[in-house]
């Protein structure tokens, strides 16, 4: 049970009056504990308590019948049809779901205490929600979906309020997360019989930051042309001149690299200091048509990120982790940005020859049988730019947010000029970004949500 303290004068920030229609005037306010303490971090991760304490004022006194305390997170998508579509409305479709709610008990007993209230008082509930680490309990259309789906959609997405802070995820989604409170009372004019009218005197709002703890998982499959479920590949056939024919054909392949793994201390920050990055590696085959074929020069190799949002006005059964996913919604959008991580000019190639189907020591070039092809391995250092900010993977019904990873390779033919249609090798890839605890947590947000009514 928690105790209520009456205090003497007001001192607890900006007030919010939800409903000035009811004759009696109920003031609430929201205040979370250590506000002026900076070293106390103001964005939340998986774990942490949010703690503080709700005020209300009345200026007579009140009957009422229930203090209601939620920490509630909220998706919404914003969704404009085609032209064409049926009804020729192209009025923006607007989708709201609430898929966190916690609740924080308050005892009867404690209310019949303060039931009526004096004038002019001011009276304290305290109030204190621990950050789960998922949903808690699947909606009732989610227990049918893919085991893998429904745990990925029953974890915390990150906040993103929509035009507030900059980052990758578009303005055609906002999640939000707020505490709630309400001080509520059962209309006494209910007919005898039915069940009570609930008339909410006085209700505030105050919007929180949470960045939850996300980890890496399983690796996504793909489609290969080698045979491997979890690596990403593309093939070109590489022509020389007119009278020579074909030279080979080129394959280029890449397994999904480990997560990007941003701290949560930094993961909004406008000031990053320090690099988050990793490591992969792109294996190359060429194979020659001629015995003693020699592979292309490699010239360039760059790799961009693209951070792709796609919402959709109605659930999604699926999580989509590449960009040419659609869900299947009615009205579904996705939003790109492209994220540029390394470029540059590619040196000291080393080919190793090699024989299907024989050890490389006994390979000769008149040994019948076999496919001769050469092989090549290029490490790639993969790395976030800094003074940008990066919301972690997830996936919720309404809203997904993925990375894929685009790397061009350039190249030219041996003693040929560079040609203007073979020049290039294209390769997408699935990549995560997760986040962890950050042990100085004093680059955190300062909270500037001073309480936003609703």
């Amino acid at each position: 049970m928690y105790n209520f303290t009456t205090i003497s004068k007001p001192r607890f920030g900006k007030a919010r009056s939800a409903t000035p229609s009811q004759p009696t005037k109920v003031t609430l306010t929201i205040t979370l504990e250590h506000l002026d303490n900076f070293s106390v971090p103001k964005t939340f991760a998986t774990g942490d308590e949010v703690g503080g304490y709700v005020s209300m004022e009345m200026p007579e006194p009140t009957e009422f019948d229930a203090v209601s305390i939620n920490l509630e997170g909220t998706a919404t998508t914003f969704m404009r049809p085609p032209l064409l579509s049926p009804g020729g409305s192209n009025r923006d479709h607007k989708r709201s779901e609430t898929f966190l709610t916690l609740q924080e008990p308050v005892g009867r007993s404690e209310l019949r205490r303060v039931r009526t209230m004096d004038v002019g008082w001011f009276y304290q509930i305290p109030f204190r929600f621990e950050v789960p680490l998922d949903q808690r309990k699947p909606a009732k259309w989610q227990e049918d979906l893919r085991e893998s789906v429904r745990k990925a959609q029953l974890m915390l997405p990150p906040s993103y309020e929509k035009n507030s802070v900059p980052s990758t995820a578009p303005n055609m989604a906002s999640i939000s997360y707020c505490i709630k409170a309400k001080l509520l009372r059962n209309d006494t004019a209910t007919p005898l019989g039915e069940t009570p009218r609930v008339i909410t005197l006085g209700e505030t709002s105050r919007v929180i930051r949470i960045v939850p703890i996300v980890k890496e998982e399983p690796l996504l499959p793909n489609c290969s042309s080698l045979g491997k479920e979890s690596n990403a590949a593309a093939t070109a056939y590489l022509e020389g001149k007119a009278w020579t024919g074909s030279q080979g054909k080129m394959e280029m392949e890449m397994a999904q690299p480990k997560s990007l793994c941003v701290p949560v201390s930094i993961g909004y920050d406008t000031c990053q200091k320090e690099s988050v990055g990793t490591r992969a590696e792109m294996r190359l085959r060429f194979e020659p048509i001629e015995v003693n074929g020699v592979p292309p020069k490699l010239t360039q190799i760059t790799a961009n990120l693209r951070a792709a949002t796609r919402v959709s006005s109605n659930s999604m059964s699926d999580c989509p982790y590449r960009i040419g996913n659609r869900a299947d919604g009615t009205y579904d959008g996705l939003s790109i940005e492209t994220i540029p991580l390394v470029g540059g000019t590619v040196h000291q190639v080393k080919w190793q020859r090699d024989l299907t189907g024989h050890n490389q020591d006994t390979m000769s070039s008149d040994k019948p049988g076999g496919h001769r092809y050469l092989t090549t391995v290029l490490p790639l250092h993969l790395v976030l730019p800094l003074k940008k900010q990066y919301l972690p993977t997830f996936h919720l019904s309404l809203i997904s947010h993925f990375y894929v990873l685009i790397l061009v390779l350039s190249f030219r033919m041996h003693g040929e000029a560079m040609s203007p249609k073979k020049e290039s090798m294209r390769l997408e890839v699935p990549i995560q970004v997760s986040s962890e605890l950050f042990v100085n947590r004093e680059s955190h947000f300062s909270d500037d949500s001073d309480g936003d009514g609703s």
